[in-house]
């Protein structure tokens, strides 16, 4: 569940904006020159498949909002800290202390970082009906079928 909502977290990050900025009919997705098949954007394919009402579109777009501003404050941070952990542990006489300090402080930003993950994950389980919570269960359930499929096509077992 996580992985797949992370997933659809992310797309739906990088897709909705790029949607909202797509003309209808003859965009960069859509023009004369583009052999390749048209994907639906992810707000259409959630109205479509799961029945989203624009008031759960628009609630999504400023959840994902309010995620993406959190995460790209929050970025920075584990970066700085990821840093200062490598360099006290590479220092040329290791201060235990430092390396400790250092790790703690990676790890608490670390947990920020599941904790937004999760917070955002029962945002939009809130914003599912009992209907729609069916079908991202049957979702999920396909999707795990499809990479059991993936690693048994790996191990050469189909």
């Amino acid at each position: 569940m996580k992985r797949f909502l992370g997933t659809l977290a992310l797309t739906l990050v990088v897709a909705l904006p790029l949607a909202a900025q797509q003309p209808p009919n003859g965009g960069p997705q859509g023009g004369p020159g583009n052999a390749g098949p048209q994907q639906a954007p992810p707000d259409q394919l959630l109205k479509d498949v799961l029945g989203f009402s624009q008031a759960q579109l628009d609630s999504l777009n400023q959840g994902l909002t309010a995620r993406h501003q959190a995460v790209m404050a929050l970025q920075p941070q584990i970066a700085e800290a990821d840093k200062a952990f490598r360099d006290a542990l590479n220092a040329a006489t290791p201060d235990a202390s430092a390396i400790g300090t250092a790790a703690l402080r990676l790890q608490t930003l670390q947990k920020q970082m599941r904790t937004l993950d999760d917070q955002f994950r029962t945002f939009f389980d809130g914003l599912l009906t009992a209907d729609q919570k069916t079908k991202v269960a049957s979702i999920k359930a396909l999707q795990q079928s499809l990479q059991l499929g993936q690693v048994l096509n790996q191990l050469q077992v189909n």
